[in-house]
């Protein structure tokens, strides 16, 4: 078993080495797109850094309607009338 661990210690490092190089060129390109998309809301809400590595396939399937617990359904459902409710207070705003 000694033989292998020099070239398994050997991958592991060049596997961090790559990994960090990856982070390196990833934000470097987010560095580049705040650059270009930074708006007064994109600063305060802060989403690009907030979304860095988050996987938004899977961010974007938690807003669907849930499917199979009844408890979820229930809390989608009283969601959905508080934010039509508060629509409604923004569409009579001016009065």
């Amino acid at each position: 078993m000694e033989g292998l661990e020099a070239p398994l210690h050997q991958l592991v490092q060049t596997l961090q080495v790559e990994e960090q190089d990856s982070i390196r060129t990833v934000q470097a390109a987010i560095d580049d797109a705040k650059s270009i998309l930074r708006t007064p809301w994109r600063a305060r809400t802060q989403w690009l850094e907030r979304y860095v590595g988050v996987d938004m396939v899977q961010l974007s399937e938690m807003i669907e309607r849930p499917k199979t617990e009844e408890w979820m359904l229930n809390v989608w459902n009283d969601v959905g009338i508080v934010v039509e409710r508060a629509f409604d207070g923004v569409k009579d705003i001016h009065k």
